[in-house]
Parts: C-alpha cells; structure tokens; sequence
C-alpha cells in the first residue's frame, strides 16, 4: 500500500492541487455572480484570482515534471534485454574479461571447467576436481587438494586421470585466505569425495 502511494506521489499532488484550484474557481464565480456589493464582488475576484494562480503553478509543474521524465527516459532503451545469471558488462572497457563460470559439484561451485594445460600450474591453495567432457556435461574423475604453485602433471593420480580421459579440465574452489571454525578444508575435501564417484584413485 505504502509502496504504490509512492509510486503515484505525483498524481495525487497534482490531482489535489487541481481540487483546491477548482474549488477556488467554484467559489469565485459564485461570488462574483452573487455579489449584490463591492466587498463580496472583491471576495470573488480575489477567489478567482487564487484559481487562476493555483491552476497556472499547476499547468507549470506538469510541465516541469514531464520534461524531466522525459530527459531521464530518452535514451532509457525500451526493451532491455535482462540475464538473471550474468554479470554487469564494464561501463570503461568493452574488452573486460567476460563473467567468471562455475560448475556445481554436490553442494560446492567450483571455479571452471578450465583447460587442464591453463591450470596445471596451480597458482594459489585450492581444491581441484579433475573433470572429463562427455556430451556437454563433466564426469568427476578425481579430487584433491593443491598448495600454491603445485603441478598437476606431477600428482600421483596424474597417470590415472590420463587413461581415463584424453583432454582434462579442472575445476578450482580457491581456499580462502582467512579461515574461520565454520569452513575446515580437509573436511571439504572429504565430503566432496565421500559424495561423488571418483575414478581415481583405483583401488587395487
């Protein structure tokens, strides 16, 4: 209720001035019609006159207002076209990086699917998943941790991943920089595995 007076805040100043001009009006031509004397004949008048100011301080108003709504509008495009899920474009340079991409595995988004050769330098603490393409969807092949500056091509699994999957991609849950008792890594990691099928390792 409160929100669509708001909302018409501007009718109903103009629509209440435009009723106390009008009844200025009203009562000014009653007077002036009835006056039988000079003071009553001044009384119209003078009503007249305050109907006359009201409804040209109203006609400029309206004026005022539809030519700054108008200004504001003007180069508002009016069919915008509206992604939910993306992010807002940089105002200064067209060629911004594009919107960060993530992929959910259980209840964890991961930074990715990237290239494996872009990130098998990892360049700071994260959990990786190691991540297999298969008709536009990933197959988890295994997760694990990796400290700042840890080669991929050197992990343990590395063979492993490999005869599972030709062309690798990654996924990256940076670890925060500032732990707090609500988030422990190794527990992260150990649900993360204990929840998803992994092919690697192989148990022997």
């Amino acid at each position: 209720m409160i929100i669509k007076l708001f909302e018409n805040l501007p009718l109903i100043i103009f629509g209440l001035i435009f009723s106390i001009s009008s009844i200025f009006l009203i009562i000014g031509i009653i007077l002036s019609a009835s006056a039988k004397d000079t003071i009553r004949l001044a009384k119209g008048r003078q009503m007249l006159m305050r109907a006359v100011y009201s409804f040209s301080s109203l006609l400029l108003m309206v004026i005022v207002f539809l030519s700054i709504t108008w200004f504001l509008n003007k180069n508002t495009n009016n069919n915008p076209i509206v992604d939910l899920n993306g992010y807002p474009a940089s105002p200064i340079d067209l060629n911004f990086p594009s919107a960060p991409e993530f992929i959910k595995i259980s209840n964890t988004y991961f930074n990715g699917p990237y290239p494996f050769q872009d990130y098998a330098q990892v360049p700071k603490a994260a959990i990786v998943s190691i991540l297999c393409k298969n008709q536009g969807e990933y197959d988890i092949i295994d997760i694990d941790s990796a400290t700042a500056q840890t080669d991929l091509t050197q992990h343990i699994n590395f063979a492993c991943w490999s005869s599972f999957c030709g062309e690798l991609y990654v996924g990256m849950f940076w670890v925060p920089s500032i732990r707090d008792g609500l988030w422990n890594e190794r527990e992260t990691l150990e649900f993360l595995k204990n929840e998803n099928n992994l092919l690697c390792p192989i148990e022997e």
